[in-house]
């Protein structure tokens, strides 16, 4: 019917003419033997295409390969002869580990679903944004490729490790066929966006295509979830996808051939007030701005300075450097950057665990939300020792907010007991912040003392 309205607006409308939209192409497949799919019907390469065609997803599909895919308008506005070149379906190495993903949902704005005609004996019940079943289905798929998926509702704000990264889709064309008692064909172009959520942004978008002909009597939803899943293979089979996605690709310092490092020991200082000492660490941490976004840091978290090609350090008094990544680890999300000069104020370290005990008094120093809040003080205790998806961390009730990950949490004797790292996320949950144990953040990027 959509297809039918925009011919006829077309036709009355006085004057209107495209010229880009005048003139049938020709379009080709690589591999030839590739099926071109236009309105649910398969055809053969070289297949014509003009001005009917303009609003319809026209894709090409090859058993073994990523299927491609186009509107129609986009291939007929160049006037040009048009190849898919379809490339063989690429799934993770055995070995390679990946961040944590959950997929979210899909949207479809258009309305291709709803809209859709077909017999009655079929359940055509497609609500595409609330149904979960095809969210279920996608993790699924994902976690059948060797991505790590998880379906938890609990979010770390901070860490960014429950999940670190969201997938969703967009339904940005589709094409049905209805084959009677032999179930439908169907087309779809989807658009992906895949979003950190530690930075609170998209970081990558995608536009593949899918298609299903099950040949199953089964219900029209179950067909529309077998497309997509067929389209969110073009997703995860791209390359610059599963780069972004992958965790073992080893450390910066591996890169460069640093394996430790060796620093002097900072003693504990005596310090006349609690006041004094809070002023003296407050010099001593440090603003880190990227991109996108900024944490705090002394050390910082990975996740802070993920994917950013330019980081500046801001000191308490406006000073700001350009960084250099020395080391980073995903895993345990602990980063170590490098400023040039010197005479910058330290903090002293304490590792010992039993130090970071129920009901100690600690602070954590930050930049929350906003650079101009830069080594903000929060006061609370150590509430709790956890072990979360098998790594340890200091829960403290302290206030934590987005911006302060990679701050330190300090004792009443200035010394850093841990990174602050996450909040957790939940309603009616407030005072659940994590930092990770400095001692394990120190050995996973190879620092030692003197």
């Amino acid at each position: 019917m959509k297809n039918l309205i925009t011919i006829l607006y077309v036709l009355l409308l006085p004057g209107y003419y495209n010229s880009s939209m005048a003139q049938a192409v020709k379009i080709y497949t690589n591999p030839e033997t590739a099926k071109i799919v236009i309105n649910g019907a398969e055809r053969n390469p070289p297949v014509k295409i003009a001005n009917a065609d303009a609003d319809f997803a026209i894709v090409a599909y090859l058993k073994g390969y990523i299927t491609e895919g186009k509107l129609g308008g986009e291939i007929i506005k160049d006037e040009k002869d048009f190849t898919f070149n379809l490339k063989k379906v690429n799934k993770l190495p055995a070995e390679t580990k990946t961040k944590k993903i959950k997929f979210t949902q899909f949207i479809d704005d258009e309305g291709f679903l709803a809209g859709l005609s077909y017999y009655a004996y079929y359940s055509t019940s497609i609500e595409i944004e609330k149904d979960p079943r095809y969210a279920k289905d996608m993790t699924a798929q994902m976690k059948d490729f060797g991505y790590n998926v998880v379906e938890s509702n609990a979010v770390f704000k901070e860490k960014g490790g429950e999940p670190d990264l969201a997938v969703a889709g967009e339904i940005i064309g589709f094409s049905k066929e209805t084959k009677g008692t032999s179930g439908f064909k169907l087309s779809a172009l989807v658009k992906w966006s895949v979003y950190n959520i530690s930075q609170e942004r998209v970081v990558f978008t995608y536009t593949s295509a899918g298609y299903s002909d099950s040949g199953k009597p089964h219900a029209l939803n179950e067909e529309v979830s077998l497309v997509l899943q067929d389209a969110l293979i073009g997703l995860i089979s791209d390359e610059k996808f599963q780069k972004l996605t992958s965790t073992n690709l080893g450390t910066v310092a591996d890169a460069a051939g640093i394996k430790s490092i060796t620093m002097p020991k900072i003693g504990k200082k005596i310090y006349n007030s609690y006041g004094e000492m809070v002023k003296n660490s407050v010099t001593a941490v440090v603003t880190v701005k990227g991109t996108e976004g900024h944490g705090s840091g002394f050390l910082t978290n990975h996740h802070v300075i993920d994917g950013n090609e330019n980081i500046e350090i801001i000191f308490d008094n406006g000073f700001t450097f350009g960084a250099e990544i020395i080391k980073s680890d995903h895993p345990r999300d602990v980063a170590l950057l490098k400023i040039k000069g010197n005479g910058f104020k330290p903090l002293a370290i304490n590792s010992n665990e039993e130090d970071a005990g129920l009901g100690t008094e600690v602070m954590a120093i930050g930049t929350p939300e906003d650079i101009k809040l830069g080594q903000t003080v929060t006061k609370g205790i150590v509430s709790g020792k956890r072990m979360l998806e098998d790594q340890k961390f200091i829960q403290t009730d302290v206030s934590i907010n987005p911006g302060n990950s990679g701050g330190p949490l300090i004792n009443s004797n200035g010394e850093v007991l841990g990174i602050i790292v996450s909040k957790y996320i939940g309603e009616n949950t407030e005072g659940l912040g994590f930092a990770i144990p400095i001692g394990e953040a120190l050995s996973t990027i190879g620092i030692s003392f003197e």
